[in-house]
């Protein structure tokens, strides 16, 4: 009795952690879903900037379903210091940082609140350090140079004012700045050839564009969070493309051939079109398409199509060795125009008149 009890136990153990299992599984992949919907939502929101307050709570969210990321942590710290909880988004920040002094963002948003805050040592820190991870961004050598000229150090202003237009050409602002740095120097010389740079590059620029932002940088918006299915489907190398040749029906003149790719039946899928000498042919997936109207053509120069009665199909204009034709489209098949081959004819009697009479004007 004891040892049947113990097999009929075993079983009904094994189904209840099996469900277990699921739902924790179920439950997991159901967090996971719900903060990347937060995280886009924030990023979308944040890109807004009447819509920042959204962010904060967006973010917060995400920070809730994961307290450990410090990715959402500072995105959370941007969204309030874009929302001025300025001492809440410093303190983020500053948590951050402690953890993981790696990641500029801190440190360059940090630089631009002491340094609005007339923090200016700690801000030199902050800016200093973000050089230090991303020498090249031309932003945060302008800062520096800003905050050296503020405490004195004109030297290292304008050091820093030269690399920040080095690294950015169309950065007006340090040009500026070593224009007023040896004006207020009384170095005049080179304050003119300082001021001519500066000068010839606003000549350059277009003078409706949005004024140059020197506290906002690529590391002043959303630190980048990738989902990881997107990330996989991004990293798939693209499907090799692979063209069988066929050989088309009919024949053509290759000395006067021309083809077009119209869309004739208007379900979103090209058809070729071929000309010459020989005449017109339309294939839709490698296969000759009825043409009745087109048939008889010969002796055809050009064809061009397009769409003159704006119902979505495109109509053709021919030009054969007697003159211009035109054809309507009436749902994928071609139709003479009404009046196309006398007025074609017209035409052409026309350009033989005028062409014997040069010649008659020329002779005399």
């Amino acid at each position: 009795m004891g040892t049947r009890f113990r097999f009929l136990v075993f079983p009904a153990m094994l189904a209840v952690a099996f469900l277990l299992v699921s739902r924790g599984s179920e439950d997991s992949r159901a967090k996971e879903e719900r903060l990347w919907q937060h995280r886009n939502l924030g990023k979308a929101f944040y890109e807004n900037q009447t819509t920042r307050d959204e962010a904060v709570d967006e973010f917060r969210k995400a920070l809730e379903l994961a307290p450990d990321s410090l990715l959402d942590r500072v995105n959370y710290g941007l969204a309030l210091l874009r929302t001025r909880k300025v001492e809440e988004g410093v303190a983020e920040l500053e948590r951050v940082q402690k953890a993981d002094p790696s990641i500029p963002h801190t440190w360059f948003n940090l630089g631009v609140t002491y340094k609005k805050n007339g923090d200016y040592p700690r801000a030199i820190a902050q800016f200093r350090r973000t050089a230090e991870l991303v020498p090249g961004e031309p932003i945060t050598h302008f800062n520096l140079g800003v905050l050296y000229r503020y405490t004195g150090k004109t030297d290292d202003a304008l050091k820093e004012f030269e690399i920040a237009a080095k690294l950015d050409p169309n950065f007006a602002a340090p040009l500026f700045q070593i224009f007023d740095t040896y004006r207020e120097a009384e170095r005049m010389q080179e304050a003119g050839a300082a001021l001519k740079r500066f000068q010839l590059l606003k000549q350059r620029q277009d003078p409706d564009a949005d004024a140059e932002d020197t506290n906002w940088s690529y590391y002043s918006e959303i630190y980048e969070i990738v989902d990881p299915k997107n990330a996989a489907r991004e990293a798939s190398p693209p499907a090799e493309l692979k063209f069988d040749g066929r050989k088309l029906a009919g024949t053509v003149d290759a000395q006067t051939a021309g083809m077009i790719a119209p869309d004739v039946d208007g379900d979103g899928l090209p058809e070729l079109l071929t000309w010459s000498s020989a005449g017109i042919r339309i294939y839709r997936i490698g296969l000759p398409m009825k043409q009745e109207a087109l048939a008889s053509l010969k002796d055809v120069v050009s064809v061009s199509a397009g769409d003159s009665n704006n119902d979505g199909l495109p109509e053709l204009a021919v030009l054969t060795g007697s003159g211009p034709l035109l054809f309507v489209n009436e749902k994928g098949t071609y139709r003479a125009m009404r009046g196309s081959s006398a007025s074609s004819r017209s035409a052409a009697a026309s350009a033989r008149r005028t062409s014997r009479a040069a010649r008659s004007t020329r002779a005399t």
